[in-house]
């Protein structure tokens, strides 16, 4: 839930058709899909939309951005149609303002 929005907003640009195809099966091609995501997630009961709302701290998320990078970059990237450049991209991802969709 924390993280789909953002994760698809990281890499929109490199997997716009996979999104359009996304906005129109949750009902509206014209709306970006990480925010037609972050909708959806909000209206789940008990999934967490924030890090805050776990206990996680942006000093938890710095390392954790840190750790990803110098020991799974290559997975990581892997795993995404844009790859990671930097530990401050996993950073900025993690923490974009989902209100910012």
């Amino acid at each position: 839930g924390i993280l789909c929005a953002r994760i698809l907003n990281h890499h929109g640009d490199a997997s716009l058709e996979h999104q359009k195809r996304i906005s129109d099966a949750l009902g509206d091609s014209g709306v970006p899909a990480p925010r037609m995501v972050s909708g959806l997630v909000s209206s789940l009961p008990g999934v967490s939309k924030e890090h805050a709302e776990e206990g996680v701290t942006p000093y938890m998320l710095r390392e954790f951005a840190d750790y990803e990078y110098n020991h799974h970059i290559d997975r990581v990237s892997q795993l995404s149609p844009k790859p990671f450049g930097s530990a401050e991209e996993i950073f900025d991802m993690l923490t974009f303002p989902l209100g910012e969709l």
